[in-house]
């Protein structure tokens, strides 16, 4: 008795000295974007910077950059390889905590109907290997999956640079579906695999 009396004190007297001051932040920037990358962004902020997700998964990027650094990997390839691990944790790596993963949480939060949250958490499964680009317009490139034969139209801004697809015809990358549209998400890179060696990479990723 003598601590329920206790903790009603502290709360009448926390109550009467202290103001809460409130905000319609989330409201606003819990509203999903059309765009992925927009979207993609606040994702980054949410699970890197919010107070659900912050801590645990700040520490497993510092983490992987502290292998990387020991493994003696070469610096010119540490900021792509760090922007991949970042992008893969948001989606594919749950919460050792709540199981979740982020985009779950982050979903879960968003000011928005049940059919775009659930396309939200179907981000957790992308598209990923190598991609043969068939076709260019002014927005667009014309993905291929050299494994899979799917058919996939890329928004050619969701590259950091935009490329000649008759020079570099096969990409290694990860495709993330969103509004109808296909974007890319983490890292891409020139695929240094042709013709016969194609087709092998494609089997050793089937059985890896």
């Amino acid at each position: 008795e003598f601590f329920l009396e206790l903790t009603e004190r502290v709360f009448e007297y926390l109550s009467g000295i202290e103001e809460v001051l409130t905000s319609d932040f989330y409201q606003h920037y819990l509203l999903p974007n059309d765009d992925y990358i927009d979207l993609k962004n606040k994702l980054d902020w949410f699970t890197f910077n919010g107070y659900l997700t912050g801590i645990e998964f700040s520490k497993k990027l510092d983490n992987h950059l502290w292998r990387l650094m020991d493994g003696e990997t070469e610096e010119s390839f540490i900021s792509p390889l760090m922007y991949a691990e970042r992008d893969r944790l948001m989606f594919e790596v749950a919460s050792s905590l709540t199981a979740f993963f982020p985009v779950d949480i982050f979903a879960g939060a968003t000011n928005c109907s049940e059919e775009k949250k659930k396309e939200m958490v179907q981000l957790k499964t992308r598209p990923h290997g190598i991609f043969h680009v068939q076709q260019e317009t002014p927005v667009h490139y014309h993905f291929l999956h050299t494994s899979t034969n799917e058919e996939f139209t890329v928004v050619k801004k969701s590259f950091n640079q935009p490329f000649d697809s008759k020079q570099e015809e096969y990409w290694i990358a990860t495709l993330a579906g969103w509004n109808n549209e296909y974007y890319i998400s983490g890292l891409c890179m020139p695929s240094p695999y042709s013709g016969e060696e194609i087709h092998h990479q494609n089997l050793k990723n089937q059985h890896s």
